[in-house]
């Protein structure tokens, strides 16, 4: 049998490699195109966000306040803020009272027959006087208006046979709704305001 030199060809005994496709990516398959495939990879869908009052308190007041109380719309919470004022009135509950009025921004009171009061001092020297003995009042009908960063409140206000019409502003402050105005005056023409629903505030 016939021996190849060692200088014969070999190649047609091995199998022979087919080239392979150059892709400048790095092509399907090599360690570029997994890390690319990993990125482009589709999130899984994110769980609902549950904000603890705890992790609530580390992140800026407004943005807790939205996680914390994200279902409740800006007029429920308007409102609340409005309940909690009479609440405050009502009870006689002076530091209640305080905390309903804003720190940061200018506040005025006019009471049914009292000249205008400006400054936070003068209002709450005269929430005070007043709440030494605090009257039987009842608010009912409000009506919440919106204008950004500021709420409206108008109201009835019930003391005994008397009925007051009543504004109540407020701003955002602090994560919520503050009051920055009151006032009260007393309606000539017949009205009848809506029943007491719970307790009297």
């Amino acid at each position: 049998m016939r021996q190849r030199g060692r200088g014969a060809r070999t190649d047609t005994l091995r199998p022979r490699r087919l080239p392979q496709p150059r892709v400048a990516d790095g092509g399907h398959g090599a360690p570029g195109a997994r890390r690319s495939a990993l990125r482009s990879a589709p999130a899984a869908p994110a769980a609902p966000l549950q904000m603890s009052m705890p992790a609530a308190r580390a992140l800026p007041a407004a943005v807790a306040w939205r996680m914390v109380h994200g279902a409740m719309t800006d007029k429920t919470a308007l409102l609340q803020a409005n309940e909690a004022f009479y609440a405050a009135f009502a009870t006689g509950d002076v530091e209640a009272m305080n905390a309903v009025w804003a720190l940061a921004r200018p506040v005025a009171c006019i009471h049914p027959g009292w000249s205008p009061l400006f400054g936070r001092e003068p209002v709450m020297q005269s929430w005070a006087a007043i709440m030494a003995n605090p009257p039987p009042i009842h608010a009912s009908d409000p009506v919440p208006v919106l204008a950004g960063d500021t709420g409206i409140v108008l109201c009835l206000e019930s003391l005994g046979e008397a009925v007051l019409a009543a504004t109540n502003v407020f701003v955002r402050e602090g994560g919520g709704w503050r009051m920055i105005h009151h006032h009260a005056g007393p309606i000539h023409e017949p009205v009848t305001p809506s029943a007491p629903r719970g307790a009297v505030h």
